[in-house]
């Protein structure tokens, strides 16, 4: 079965491909309206550069539960305020993604496509890349760009990487910080609204900004770890703003190889704390907590020791 394109006009229309492959004569996928779906079936774009455009409000706007394929050679590009969720196995869709508007959500390990040096996903400053599932290894390499879609009613960033699982799930691959601010430090956000987003990859500054401080700010109330062996470049400042940060990477790996850690952001209610603690299970210790009516406390990277003493990997 063969397409040149896929135009969903309306809301509440649930396009089933009757376990047939839809071959795409180009990459055009639209969207227009609310709570449509894609399922039973599979969508192979080939080599034809695959634009999802998604428009509506920014509720869900499109699943696909369709498997997606495509050649290595051309990229998949979301667009459009909408939301676009992508849940299907989709392991033979090669090339990079770009988030270039509204939010991306994945409830599928492999939902992004082949995870190679060359296929990975670049989050567009104002876009968002949403995870939720359970038990997820996502091994996908990620490019993020400032901090997603600010949120005025509650005054925050809840982040360009968002993770909204009850669950825990993981991040593998490398994690590449850009922004386009260029007189003031990277405004980079990750949000853990629930669960626990285990950060096993390494979260390097951008080649682009090698002279620039690198920084990382974590939202949500959910946990955040950082672990995996490998030393992150991230070099300017790390802040919990909200929830719990757990420093775990163990021998020589560093979280924060130089710079500052910041616990709190002097928002919130009464009696809103934010937690940093060094590894997991028994020997888990606040390292600080910051209650919200106070201002926000700074730690530098010497100034922070283990539990049994000797300076902390961080």
């Amino acid at each position: 079965m063969g397409y040149n394109a896929v135009i969903i006009d309306g809301s509440s229309i649930a396009l089933d491909l009757g376990g047939s492959s839809v071959t795409m004569g180009t990459g055009l996928v639209v969207s227009r309206g609310a709570n449509n779906s894609v399922t039973n079936g599979s969508i192979d774009f080939g080599g034809n550069d695959r634009l999802m455009l998604v428009e509506g409000l920014a509720t869900d706007g499109l699943t696909v539960e369709a498997t997606l394929a495509g050649t290595a050679g051309a990229s998949l590009v979301k667009s459009g305020s909408a939301k676009l969720t992508l849940s299907g196995m989709n392991t033979g869709l090669a090339g990079p993604a770009l988030i270039d508007q509204g939010t991306l959500k994945i409830t599928n390990a492999s939902a992004l496509g082949a995870s190679g040096a060359t296929d990975g996903t670049r989050v567009s400053s104002g876009a968002i890349l949403e995870i939720d599932g359970t038990g997820m290894t996502i091994t996908e390499p990620l490019t993020v760009i400032n901090g997603g879609q600010y949120d005025l009613a509650n005054n925050k960033w809840p982040g360009a990487v968002r993770h909204t699982s009850t669950g825990t799930n993981s991040l593998t691959g490398t994690i590449v910080l850009e922004t386009t601010h260029m007189h003031r430090l990277p405004l980079v956000t990750i949000g853990v609204d629930s669960g626990t987003l285990v950060v096993a990859g390494a979260i390097n500054r951008s080649v682009d900004f090698i002279n620039a401080a690198s920084s990382l700010t974590k939202y949500g109330a959910g946990i955040m770890e950082l672990t995996g062996a490998t030393v992150n470049t991230l070099n300017g400042v790390l802040t919990v703003a909200d929830g719990t940060l757990i420093l775990n990477k163990p021998g020589a790996g560093q979280a924060l190889p130089s710079g500052s850690l910041v616990v709190g952001d002097s928002r919130g209610g009464f009696r809103t704390d934010e937690r940093v603690e060094y590894g997991t299970g028994a020997q888990c210790r606040p390292v600080g907590k910051q209650r919200d009516h106070h201002p926000f406390r700074r730690f530098r990277r010497q100034g922070l020791r283990r539990q049994h003493g000797g300076p902390d990997d961080l």
